[in-house]
C-alpha cells in the first residue's frame, strides 16, 4: 500500500547534513496550499538553529490564505469577517 501523501501545509521528515564547522544544513519536502510539493533547505550554526531557521521558512512559505480565520486572528478581524457576511 503506497504511503498517504502529506497534507496541506504541512512538512515530511527534517533531514540534517554538516557542512562543516558550525553549519548544518536542515531540509524538507512541504505540501502547499496550492497542492504543490517544495523541497526547502536552510543553514544554520547547529543542528537546533537550523531546524528553527527552516520551519520559520516553511512558515512563511505555507502562510495562510487571504482573509482566511487562524486561531491567531484577533477579535477585530473575526468581527469584520463576520460583519462582511451579512
Amino acid at each position: 500500500m503506497p504511503r498517504p501523501p502529506l497534507p496541506v501545509g504541512s512538512h515530511g521528515q527534517i533531514m540534517y547534513r554538516t557542512l562543516g564547522p558550525r553549519r548544518v544544513r536542515a531540509r524538507a519536502l512541504v505540501r502547499t496550499t496550492d497542492g504543490r510539493r517544495h523541497d526547502i533547505s536552510r543553514v544554520g550554526r547547529s543542528r537546533e538553529h537550523a531546524r528553527q531557521v527552516l520551519l520559520t521558512a516553511i512558515r512563511e512559505l505555507v502562510g495562510t490564505p487571504d482573509g482566511e480565520i487562524t486561531p491567531e486572528s484577533t477579535v477585530e478581524r473575526v468581527a469584520q469577517a463576520w460583519l462582511d457576511d451579512l
